[in-house]
């Protein structure tokens, strides 16, 4: 790949990223690329930002109980 193609394909990139609302590095190898984490972390702050902002009980029993699930199936 040359320098124009390896730009291009960058733009292309971030233009993505942008338009998702996510880091570059989230489409990067996490092996090597140490910002993984930090995407982990801001995932984390608005999840918990999120929930935060369900204010009925019972809703958020219902919310947690799909998160459960969710996590199981991944872990099965």
């Amino acid at each position: 790949m040359d320098n124009a193609e390896y730009e291009a394909a960058r733009r292309s990139l971030e233009q993505i990223a942008d338009a998702l609302g996510i880091p570059v590095a989230a489409f990067l190898d996490q092996a090597t690329e140490p910002s993984y984490p930090a995407l982990a972390a801001e995932q984390e702050d608005e999840l918990l930002r999120l929930f935060r902002g369900i204010h009925d009980a019972e809703l958020r029993k219902r919310v947690l109980t799909c998160m459960r699930f969710v996590v199981n199936q991944s872990v099965a």
